[in-house]
């Protein structure tokens, strides 16, 4: 057995495949560049922080499809960042089903990342985020008390001044 992993951890497997088989690197047999391979132009890209929702909202759907709330590790999410930031992304959109709630199921576990620890929690992502030196624009925030604390990071030009809201009514707190 390599490793034991929960649903949704691919990196874990990934990361336990790598380290039972190494890879070999060579032009006959990486055909995907190591930045990966992006559906979008090349100036902006998606960057999922998070898959389901613990809400559930009588219009929507998305907690029966998705599931309860699965943040990625911050560490995964920054590197994934910075991998395509090397490749030429200028525009990073953060997306995922409630980007306000992102670290909740992990009760905002920090990670390292550039020599320090940054918690999982969308103002420390964002504030990570921001020293890519890219144009990072936040999707789907719900309005929680905590949102405030990312209009510092708008005025210091760290994040885009812009955030889609989904709705007009504050989910429980987390």
């Amino acid at each position: 057995m390599l490793a034991i992993t929960g649903p949704q951890q691919y990196e874990q497997v990934v990361d336990a495949v790598r380290t039972a088989a190494p890879p070999t690197r060579g032009p006959f047999i990486d055909l995907v560049p190591e930045h990966g391979l992006k559906l979008t132009p090349r100036h902006y890209a998606y960057l999922k922080i998070s898959e389901g929702c613990n809400h559930r909202c009588a219009f929507c759907i998305i907690p029966s499809m998705r599931g309860d709330l699965a943040s990625r590790p911050v560490n995964a999410v920054l590197r994934e960042a910075e991998k395509l930031v090397e490749a030429g992304t200028k525009e990073l959109l953060v997306i995922s089903q409630d980007t306000s709630a992102y670290g909740v199921d992990l009760r905002h576990a920090p990670s390292p990342w550039r020599g320090r620890e940054v918690r999982a929690h969308m103002t420390d992502l964002a504030a990570a985020l921001g020293e890519l030196g890219v144009w990072v624009r936040l999707h789907y925030v719900y309005p929680y008390p905590h949102v405030d604390d990312v209009i510092p990071l708008m005025a210091e030009g760290k994040i885009l001044p812009y955030l889609d809201i989904r709705s007009s009514t504050p989910p429980p707190a987390c």
